[in-house]
């Protein structure tokens, strides 16, 4: 998919989760924490982290090991989103129904159950599954989770090779520094493959991800 057909989807994409209450907001906070807040992946003895995606313009190049982790986490937000909707649609049937003001489900508001972010201070496991996710964001349809492993493979290829490329480059490194510099070399010579990605395209992935997860829920 191209630059230019990327931002023509986008307002498509960002309409799926507009019809909920305060959603557009909750999918805006998700995208920012996605492009400029990524959660460090560990292997091994060693932390990745994403560079920050900044400015609409600029591009870099991402391993595939992270653009996978990313994809998942949009599926496992978007699904979650849409758990979130229907959770809010029955507390207010409930409060609509009942004399009394209903106080049981006050906590499954949208924005706690689909804006559960990982704390800044959590490692992410790159081969984590969609299931072993924080809190309500876990996904616990296996054939939920069957479909994003899936469309993870069309899209990324395996992320057990990936993470393997990562951990081989990583095998003689002595410090974080090195472990940094190897992946930029092995990079540049086509051992981590990888992909040249602007803002745009990287919203893009972020949100047809999301979209999927809901369409799951659904």
């Amino acid at each position: 998919r191209t630059k230019a057909q990327a931002s023509r989807d986008l307002p498509r994409l960002w309409r799926v989760f507009s019809c909920a209450p305060e959603g557009e907001r909750v999918l805006a906070r998700h995208l920012t924490r996605a492009l400029t807040q990524a959660q460090p992946i560990v292997f091994g003895s060693y932390q990745m982290r994403m560079p920050p995606m900044l400015g609409e313009k600029n591009a870099i190049s991402i391993p595939l090991v992270f653009l996978a982790h990313i994809y998942c986490d949009a599926c496992s937000f978007g699904y979650s989103f849409g758990r979130a909707e229907r959770a809010v649609q029955l507390e207010g049937v409930l409060q609509s129904t009942e004399e009394e003001e209903v106080t049981a489900l006050d906590s499954l508001s949208l924005s706690l159950y689909s804006a559960m972010y990982l704390d800044d201070n959590l490692e992410v496991d790159p081969l984590a599954s969609p299931t072993s996710a924080s809190g309500a964001r876990a996904i616990s349809s296996a054939a939920a989770v069957q479909h994003i492993n899936a469309r993870t493979l069309e899209l990324f290829g395996s992320r057990q090779e990936l993470v393997e490329a990562i951990q081989a480059c990583f095998r003689a490194a002595h410090s974080q520094k090195e472990a940094q510099q190897r992946l930029d070399v092995s990079m540049l010579s086509g051992g981590i493959p990888f992909l040249t990605i602007s803002a745009v395209e990287l919203q893009f992935i972020i949100l047809e991800a999301a979209a999927f997860g809901r369409f799951l829920w659904d």
